[in-house]
């Protein structure tokens, strides 16, 4: 005999289906979900292990325009994850950051190279031991993670065409914080910055004023104080610098997001180009 479902089953059935189907769209179209987001974008983006002279390895990941034309060069954003993404599983990293320019909008209007490396356990961009009330105490030299980070930036023009005059770093939280000390240890190499809720210097301030920097910060946050960002926009104007900044007045640690969603950001960055 023939046992027929009820027609419960089949109600159940077609919710669960569309729940699941609504859960999976909003994960590959929402810029700012989760880690299911992040292992979404494992699939447009090339993972790879970079390793120095020295046996030191830098997990990475990759993303390509979605068309690259025969004699074209495209820009290179290096995304600097904020805290909690260090590892060697090469996904973790895709939460911060990256997702802004993975929508189909982004990669319609800015094609570009996103180059997302992950700190390895224990390390960070810049040593957080070195931070004070308004930013860090500079290293002589750069933390492994960053020195590798910066030594792909300098090598991948070689192998894919990139504008070497529209190389830009991004970074929220520790990110911005390494986004940072990377704009300082190479002027030559970057264009322009996009430092969220992060810590600078603002006595090296004088070396990047001329670098077109995107600041912005939460006014309470109480992770990384806004005064760090404060310190650091009015060393570059006093440097004679013209950095732009927003500072969110209800806003805490989590603005970096509201930040990367701002309208006018992508196609701010995205016009910065080296000499204009």
């Amino acid at each position: 005999m023939v046992k027929r479902r009820s027609k419960r089953w089949w109600v159940v059935t077609a919710f669960l289906a569309l729940f699941c189907g609504v859960g999976l769209v909003l994960t590959l179209v929402h810029p700012f979900s989760n880690l299911m987001r992040a292992n979404a974008m494992t699939m447009i983006t090339r993972g790879d292990v970079y390793r120095d002279a020295d046996g030191e390895e830098l997990p990475y990941r990759l993303m390509m325009p979605l068309k690259v034309k025969r004699g074209q060069t495209y820009p290179l954003v290096l995304s600097l994850h904020g805290g909690g993404c260090e590892g060697t599983d090469n996904t973790v990293q895709l939460m911060s950051v990256v997702p802004i320019f993975t929508t189909a909008a982004a990669r319609r209007d800015f094609p570009s190279y996103v180059l997302a490396p992950q700190c390895p356990p224990g390390t960070a961009w810049v040593d957080e031991r070195a931070a004070t009330a308004d930013g860090y105490r500079f290293p002589t030299e750069p933390s492994m993670p960053l020195r590798m980070a910066l030594e792909l930036v300098e090598r991948l023009p070689d192998e894919y065409p990139i504008d070497r005059d529209r190389i830009y770093v991004v970074g929220y939280s520790r990110g911005a914080t390494g986004g940072w000390d990377a704009l300082i240890r190479r002027p030559d190499l970057f264009t322009a910055g996009v430092l969220l809720c992060g810590r600078g210097v603002p006595a090296r301030a004088a070396g990047i004023a001329d670098i077109p920097v995107w600041v912005a910060h939460g006014a309470h946050d109480d992770a990384i104080s806004a005064d760090c960002s404060r310190a650091m926009v009015r060393a570059l104007r006093a440097a004679g610098g013209n950095p732009r900044y927003l500072e969110y007045l209800d806003g805490d640690h989590n603005v970096g997001w509201n930040a990367l969603q701002d309208p006018d950001l992508m196609p701010w960055l995205f016009a910065r180009r080296r000499g204009e």
